[in-house]
């Protein structure tokens, strides 16, 4: 075809499918090679005339066509010629034809199969482009796969803990790290199924990217466990969001007829008020959580030295995380590897 700036080109399309965990593969664009000819062959079509020779190049239009386009020629009807010699390739899943022949109506076969190899190997350098331009677009997605979650969207731990380390070479006056957890997750899966659970975390995953700013590092660290940090604010208005998110009524439809609700707990710290490496900011921003569930899960705690103390084993005894959980009944469950919801 024409370009716009001159000249003719070869486009190489090839079609890009994103996965969506709700439907089918959709459709999102193509990658596009594109390369001007004919300067990519020109010496090799030089050759051919500086020796006396003519020559005429056509291919199918497309891998799902049998009609044949005109590429190029040195003269109109080459076919005219009675010696003219055709040779018949396959690149790229299309029928390419290659005629040459000799103004002097002779054309040794040695020299033909000299032509014909350099023809193919230009067309083998297009293919190759393209190649290397289809593994840089598949190392692109590797990356996708091995820092982010597949079903929320958001970074995963390993691309979490990358964009945090870069964070930390940076110079910044505060950095916030919040972790917010489902409360009694484990009963929206027993009660509605793994797939409830899903749309749970799923629905969490989009109002965290709501209730925090667009510059926020979010991600999914755990099952129902998220992780944000917040750079350049001060605890006071860090404290602020994440008492929003936290007091928020958080529903998703199970069904047309069917809500499912639920709450969050988060503890959050400051470095480096609170903390003077990366790994100590997490370690308190987790304990801070452990307060918020010990202490009847759905609410907020910043961190404070003494959170150190809590009992890990206390959160499964705590009478107002019982009060608050599913009114008017309690799950009990077999005391066994599988936990069985009697």
């Amino acid at each position: 075809f024409k370009l716009f700036q001159g000249g003719m080109g070869i486009a190489i399309r090839t079609p890009v499918f994103l996965d969506d965990n709700d439907r089918d593969n959709s459709f999102w664009g193509f990658t596009v090679v594109i390369i001007k000819y004919p300067e990519i062959y020109q010496a090799t079509l030089n050759s051919l005339q500086s020796f006396g020779y003519e020559y005429s190049l056509d291919a199918t239009e497309s891998p799902l066509s049998d009609n044949m386009l005109h590429i190029s020629a040195s003269i109109p009807n080459i076919e005219r010629f009675s010696d003219a010699q055709t040779e018949t390739f396959s690149l790229g899943e299309c029928t390419w034809q290659l005629t040459v022949s000799s103004s002097k109506h002779h054309l040794g076969n040695r020299f033909k199969f000299i032509i014909f190899i350099e023809i193919i190997s230009v067309f083998l350098i297009t293919l190759l482009s393209y190649l290397l331009f289809r593994l840089s677009e598949q190392k692109e997605e590797y990356n996708i796969l091995a820092n982010y979650d597949v079903l929320t969207g958001l970074y995963n731990r390993r691309g979490f803990m990358h964009r945090l380390d870069e964070l930390f070479a940076e110079s910044h006056r505060w950095i916030s790290a919040i972790f917010i957890d489902m409360d009694d997750f484990k009963s929206i899966n027993d009660v509605n199924g793994h797939a409830a659970g899903d749309l749970a975390i799923k629905h969490l995953a989009d109002e965290l990217t709501r209730f925090f700013p667009d510059n926020a590092i979010i991600g999914r660290t755990g099952g129902d466990e998220f992780c944000i940090v917040i750079k350049d604010k001060t605890p006071d208005t860090v404290e602020e969001l994440v008492k929003n998110a936290v007091t928020a009524i958080h529903f998703f439809d199970l069904n047309k007829n069917t809500c499912c609700f639920f709450t969050i707990s988060a503890g959050f710290a400051d470095y480096p008020l609170q903390a003077n490496s990366r790994t100590k900011l997490m370690i308190n921003a987790d304990e801070a959580l452990y307060a918020a569930k010990a202490d009847g899960k759905n609410n907020v705690k910043h961190y404070k030295p003494s959170m150190s103390d809590i009992k890990r084993t206390q959160l499964g005894f705590n009478l107002s995380s019982f009060l608050k959980g599913i009114p008017g009944a309690l799950l009990v469950y077999k005391a066994a590897d599988d936990e069985h919801l009697l």
